[in-house]
């Protein structure tokens, strides 16, 4: 298949999202940071001609990061570490640019929708595919960023992601001691390329983490 088409259905399967509703409440009710977040299933990245089948905001969404994928090249020698998605938590925003004292200081974050899968790629490497503002398929390192694994266990993974001038973030994939997997992102946000200065701390939840596939 050309690239071409592969870009072409990841972007069909955004175009069929309804990202006006919100994302199935998970269970765990009494923890702040699951609420109007998707339910965890127990799923790999489907092939991209399945992605119709599926009628989930979150389904449609991993069918389009399938897509990306398979563009990015040899797909299937690329490996799956961890799919996490609806990240909730706090922001400070900082008083400089064009943010006012008003809109400075803490507020609420959380991207409802969002989902964001690690992978190790067919060199060793690290990449990061999310969906961006704009809902389309985006890679971190063919979008400027430099990934460094920090740590790797049997139970947690941590990754820095820096874009210069603007963005560095600290990725924590790991698995708490009821089982569940989540997954945390630092962000520091300053610089002469960022638009909006802030500092956050959100957490997500993941399907099954592959712990295994980085070395200890």
């Amino acid at each position: 298949m050309q690239q071409s088409d592969q870009w072409r259905r990841a972007i069909e399967s955004l175009s069929e999202i309804d990202w006006r509703h919100p994302a199935v409440p998970h269970a765990h009710k009494n923890d702040p940071f699951e609420n109007n977040q998707t339910e965890i299933r127990q799923s790999t990245m489907p092939p991209v001609n399945s992605c119709r089948l599926g009628n989930s905001v979150y389904f449609k969404a991993i069918c389009a990061l399938s897509a990306l994928l398979a563009t990015t090249g040899a797909s299937s020698q690329q490996a799956e570490i961890a799919t996490c998605r609806s990240p909730a938590g706090k922001v400070f925003r900082h008083f400089s640019g064009i943010v006012e004292k008003a809109d400075a200081g803490w507020s609420d974050e959380k991207i409802s929708e969002g989902v964001l899968t690690l992978v190790r790629t067919s060199n060793g490497t690290l990449d990061m595919l999310f969906i961006d503002a704009r809902n389309k398929p985006i890679s971190m390192t063919q979008d400027g960023a430099k990934l460094v694994l920090l740590r790797s266990s049997d139970r947690s993974i941590s990754v820095l992601a820096h874009y210069p001038g603007a963005t560095t973030e600290i990725y924590s994939f790991f698995q708490e001691k009821d089982g569940r997997n989540r997954y945390s992102v630092l962000t520091s946000r300053t610089g002469p390329q960022a638009t909006v200065e802030k500092s956050s701390v959100m957490v997500g939840l993941c399907d099954p983490i592959k712990f295994d596939l980085l070395p200890r």
